[in-house]
């Protein structure tokens, strides 16, 4: 069958990881568990297969077996950047406590933006938007010119009724006034909110 991904027994590991990585990416995610099955059952220890089995079950919003086999691939490789994420994003879209998930995922990959705006998800989910603020703040402080983050910051002093500040950006371009990537973002922002007459100027 053309497209079809290829049912691997459990000789080998490494292609039955691949087989999920491959129907992950194909969103042929019933057929990759399936192939990860056997090798599932003849690697138990391999923390990749359990990861990417927990992915295909995210893809699905099957989020309740996927946290449970990123739990397993992350209690056997804890060091794990990508693992630690993934199970941190999975509590998070599960409406779960997951601050404490991404501060661990952060420590071991702190300076990767997806889990940066991650914690501030979290934050913004568990203790409430004043969190998710001081946060950001926090890490602008660091990264001033982060343009993710200059954007979740203004969209979120909006959801908070503070429409008129782009202090974050002010800053951010007072730095950098040449810095042709900022000032798109600020374009498009200031769009987003309806500012027409600031954003053609």
């Amino acid at each position: 069958m053309t497209g079809a991904v290829t049912l691997y027994g459990p000789g080998s590991a490494d292609a039955a990881f691949n087989a999920g990585v491959v129907a992950l990416r194909r969103g042929d995610e019933d057929r990759g568990l399936k192939a990860l099955e056997p090798a599932l059952a003849a690697y138990p220890r391999d923390a990749r297969l359990w990861q990417i089995t927990g992915l295909l079950h995210r893809q699905i919003d099957e989020l309740e077996a996927a946290i449970a086999s990123l739990a397993e691939a992350h209690r056997l490789n804890p060091g794990d950047a990508r693992i630690a994420h993934a199970f941190a994003r999975a509590h998070l879209e599960a409406g779960l406590p997951a601050v404490a998930l991404f501060r661990n995922a952060l420590r071991l990959a702190p300076q990767d933006g997806e889990v940066l705006l991650g914690l501030v998800a979290a934050l913004e989910n568990g203790e409430g938007p004043g969190a998710a603020l001081a946060e950001l703040e926090h890490l602008l402080s660091a990264w001033p010119t982060w343009i993710p983050g200059l954007e979740a910051i203004t969209q979120l002093r909006w959801q908070c009724g503070d429409l008129g500040n782009f202090s974050a950006f002010e800053r951010a371009l007072a730095r950098e006034p040449r810095n042709i990537e900022l000032w798109r973002s600020f374009v498009i922002t200031l769009t987003q909110g309806d500012l027409y007459e600031e954003s053609l100027a």
